[in-house]
């Protein structure tokens, strides 16, 4: 582990990753890029670096009202 010296700050990374719209299926892309960045974050902290790693959804609704017209026109217009 690398420790700054006596007065000095320690490198700083900062991670940020495009957050998921919730207007589809999560899938095994999703992950795939966030584990490279999580990946990259964690070995920036063990090197002594300051982390800022934030993550967070963005939910105004308006995706998830588009999903659920598209799956009601969907189950309007299929036959089963």
């Amino acid at each position: 582990m690398l420790l700054p010296g006596a007065g000095s700050k320690p490198p700083k990374f900062f991670g940020n990753f495009p957050y998921p719209y919730m207007n589809g299926m999560l899938h095994l892309g999703h992950a795939f890029s966030l584990s490279k960045l999580e990946f990259a974050s964690a070995y920036h902290r063990l090197n002594g670096d300051e982390v800022l790693f934030p993550f967070a959804f963005h939910c105004t609704g308006m995706p998830i009202k588009v999903w659920q017209v598209m799956w009601e026109w969907r189950d309007t217009t299929t036959t089963t």
